[in-house]
């Protein structure tokens, strides 16, 4: 992977800031490894990066003069050469601009691309899987996959209160801007344009725009045959891309269906001998006994993972519970992701090694808003009215613990409606819900928690523009009935339809339709289920440390602004009785203040892995 900062401009302005482009990297590096610093000939850019090999691609940087290319994230090369892609991707920029390399690429990416005749173009894939941030100052612009940076180029040391109280009011980042102030997310979807020798910004529409225009119309019911199969063949087309990736590949088979279609494209594309599938799970799981039948039925191999039953516990995730690693390992958090995401997910360790697996993103985005916001699944708001009031509490209710100020509240609420009635204007109403979380949800936590662990690749082969595309113009029910897991799956690997879901089943529109017997109930597994309610180390955490935690607000909030947007008062004093929480909800709430106070106060500790 690649660690990469550029900037654009004037050529006094590229000449100033040039020897501070490695200065940046290393200070807010997660690895070591190639070092590399780029000049244009024309002196109007400037590129530094450092870049470790991984099995995916031999380089992500290419430069021919005044032309330079950069993709990272687990891109899939379609119809090119996987080993080359960075060459391959400038040719093509150069030659025909961003259109073509969207046109060339699959799963989820990033793409910066500088040549006399087009200026800088930088976006990223629909998904939000790998998100690109910019700046744009009076004389240059700077791009970058981290946002700290770019802070760092500029020599900004702000935070953004209102971004910080995203995190703590919804668990989520949403919007554009970043607590590393001043610094912006380009959304998936759009591209920046800098003209050759400029500093100005332009954002528009990107080549991997999916989304259809407002229209009367609610979307399809299906599609016709032969246009399943278009969609069946590209995505085996895209895990075949996997085939030239270096060493063993590894799926997580659960008991449910992204992970059983990914098993599907994966014999389909001829990766029976490539592909290790495993489960997570003590002896007796019923998703481990699920999984292997999966498994058995496509005819790949299968392990379990985990020595028992401890291995549903606290030390699957932590060798030991003990206060004074998990504050290390929040510090770390905090600066690993940029205090984007919270800590109730994404706590790590340094990386040690490099893993390669495939991931079922984009089978969720495919399903409509059952497979990611089930409130919309349950209500169909039938006005834009109706539907930018259920987007105040959109993945779940708003500031849950009540700290916010009243005027950050009122902001969030109507920067969320604002949002609704604006994106109304140029996306079909029904798809609003998925849009939302491609743009704030995948780019603000999934995306984030793939881009800071180079150590793992984790290739996304659902991720497909032109699938898409089409999939979305099927109805907000046709993709809740999963239309497109059971078309593909009994066009890839027909065998798996009729082995049943864990705790699922197809939906009667879909068994309705079939033409084999499907199963109506979920996997009859031969052992009882285990009912251990184990806790994690959030809740282990929350019941311990509680003085700890209010004293670290009560530091924030003598020595930050955090209470400009928070009641720091409140909030210490919920974090006092931090192990009455019971709601998970309250909890995210309470540790995104956490790591918020911790980035303010300047204790985010510098993380290195050794992928």
């Amino acid at each position: 992977m690649i660690h990469f900062v550029v900037a654009v401009g004037t050529p006094a302005a590229v000449e100033r800031l040039s020897s501070r482009l490695p200065l940046s990297l290393a200070a807010t590096r997660l690895f070591e490894g190639e070092h590399i610093e780029r000049t244009g000939p024309s002196g109007t850019w400037a590129v530094a990066a450092i870049a470790t090999p991984d099995p995916t691609c031999e380089a992500r940087l290419a430069t021919d003069g005044d032309a330079l290319a950069i993709v990272n994230g687990p891109a899939l090369s379609i119809g090119g050469d996987q080993r080359r892609l960075a060459g391959d991707l400038l040719q093509r920029f150069r030659s025909t601009g961003t259109a073509a390399v969207a046109g060339a690429l699959g799963g989820s990416y990033n793409f910066v691309g500088i040549a006399p005749a087009i200026g800088l173009r930088g976006f990223s894939d629909f998904s939000g899987l790998s998100p690109i941030y910019w700046y744009e100052g009076p004389d240059f612009a700077a791009f970058s996959n981290r946002s700290t940076t770019i802070t760092s180029l500029i020599g900004s040391e702000e935070s953004d209160l209102r971004s910080l109280a995203w995190v703590i009011g919804h668990a989520n980042l949403f919007g554009d801007c970043m607590p590393a102030r001043p610094v912006s997310y380009l959304p998936p979807g759009r591209e920046a344009h800098v003209g050759w020798g400029d500093a100005r910004v332009r954002l528009d529409v990107s080549p991997v725009w999916v989304w259809p225009a407002p229209s009367e119309d609610r979307g399809r019911e299906s599609l016709d045959p032969g246009e399943w199969d278009e969609i069946a063949d590209a995505l085996v087309d895209n895990f075949r891309s996997l085939a030239a990736f270096d060493g063993p590949l590894r799926l997580s088979l659960t008991g449910g269906k992204d992970s059983r279609l990914c098993l599907a494209l994966a014999k389909a594309a001829g990766l029976r001998g490539r592909v290790d599938t495993f489960t997570n799970g003590p002896i007796g799981s019923p998703e481990v006994e699920c999984a292997a039948a999966v498994a058995q039925a496509a005819g790949f191999p299968h392990t379990r993972l985990g020595h028992g039953a401890a291995r549903t516990s606290v030390s699957r995730v932590m060798p030991a519970f003990e206060p004074s690693v998990l504050w290390r390992r929040l510090r770390q958090h905090a600066y690993r992701f940029e205090a984007i995401v919270c800590p109730w997910d994404g706590m790590t360790d340094p990386l040690r090694n490099t893993t390669l697996s495939i991931k079922g993103f984009g089978g969720e985005l495919y399903r409509g808003p059952g497979g990611h916001a089930k409130r919309f699944k349950r209500e169909h708001p039938a006005t834009v009215e109706a539907m930018a009031e259920m987007f105040v509490d959109y993945h779940q209710p708003h500031d849950p613990i009540g700290v916010l100020r009243r005027d950050e509240v009122a902001f969030q609420a109507e920067w969320l409606k604002s949002w609704v009635y604006s994106t109304a204007e140029r996306v079909r109403f029904d798809l609003l819900p998925e849009k939302f979380y491609v743009d704030y949800r995948l780019g603000h936590w999934n995306g984030p928690m793939q881009q800071a662990t180079p150590g793992r690749i984790a290739t996304n082969p659902l991720l497909s523009s032109s699938v898409a595309r089409k999939i979305l113009e099927l109805s907000a029910e046709a993709n809740g009935a999963e239309r497109l897991h059971f078309e593909v799956m009994r066009r890839a690997a027909p065998e798996l339809v009729t082995v049943p879901f864990l705790k699922d089943a197809w939906s009667p529109e879909i068994a309705a339709d079939s033409r084999v017997e499907l199963p109506r109930d979920g996997y009859r597994t031969k052992v009882s289920p285990t009912n251990r309610n184990l806790k994690v180390w959030q809740w282990r955490f929350l019941e311990s440390e509680g003085k700890a935690i209010a004293r670290v607000f009560r530091e924030a909030a003598r020595e930050t602004d955090m209470g400009a947007v928070c009641d720091m008062k409140k909030l210490r004093r919920i974090g006092s009785k931090s192990a009455q929480i019971e709601k998970v909800v309250e909890a995210k709430a309470v540790l995104s203040g956490l790591c918020a106070a911790l980035s303010l106060l300047g204790r985010a500790e510098p993380v290195l892995d050794r992928p």
